[in-house]
């Protein structure tokens, strides 16, 4: 049970983390007149308030097609290959076969995924799957655990992690969420209302997780997976 109320909390930060990168809220801008407003796509995601910053595109006159706007506002599917080369560069062994470890769970994914079958002359899907961005979750999840053990509690990468700058750089210092090692996990770098939200998942032992480690892990996964299931 305390197992069950661990990943639900972690679920639930995950989805604040998620609203912290990603507002959800949809653009204040109008169809043009004389449009049915049935046929106007949804917003995706209004990153940092860049629809309330430019100003209205239709009374400004600039206008894009409605399936281009709502690519320029949401995020697009994270590529299988660029997945594997980042986790890879982060000091994640991408080949390990281990039962539930986050290279296995990676190989397992390819079919979700969506990988381009080249002698079909299919390419790889442009927008994520459900069972896609679970598949993502648990990598997620499981990268965390790899990175966050019970000898490197802070999350030092390692010297594998090319990309990072080996254990010079890690993912918490004390009690805090370090925002450059976090920067170099993510691929950009966590605003203060994140590492805000980051730091009281790691300390509050509140909602049942009393295991310092796991809150960690729990973290990292949330941070993780939030910002690459964006779509």
């Amino acid at each position: 049970m305390q197992k069950k109320r661990a990943y639900l909390r972690g679920l639930g930060l995950a989805a604040a983390l998620g609203l912290s990168f990603c507002s959800t809220e949809p653009g204040t801008t109008k169809p043009p007149e004389g449009t049915d407003p049935g046929t106007m796509p949804e917003y995706g995601l209004n990153h940092d308030d860049i629809l309330g910053n430019i100003g209205d595109v239709y009374k400004d006159g600039r206008q894009v097609p409605p399936a281009e706007g709502q690519k320029l506002h949401s995020c697009g599917k994270l590529r299988y290959a660029t997945f594997g080369r980042v986790l890879a560069t982060r000091g994640i062994n991408i080949a390990n076969m281990a039962v539930n470890s986050a290279g296995q769970l990676y190989t397992k994914a390819m079919g979700s995924w969506g990988v381009a079958n080249f002698p079909a002359r299919l390419p790889e899907n442009t927008r994520n799957t459900t069972s896609g961005l679970v598949n993502l979750q648990d990598i997620s999840l499981a990268v965390a655990e790899e990175l966050v053990t019970a000898a490197n509690p802070d999350g030092a990468y390692v010297a594998a992690s090319t990309d990072c700058g080996g254990a010079a750089t890690k993912l918490f210092n004390g009690t805090s969420c370090d925002k450059d090692g976090f920067a170099c996990l993510l691929g950009a770098t966590p605003t203060a209302q994140q590492l805000a939200l980051c730091d009281n998942m790691i300390n509050d032992a509140t909602g049942g997780v009393t295991d310092a480690p796991t809150r960690r892990r729990l973290a990292v996964g949330a941070l993780l997976g939030t910002i690459n299931m964006c779509d």
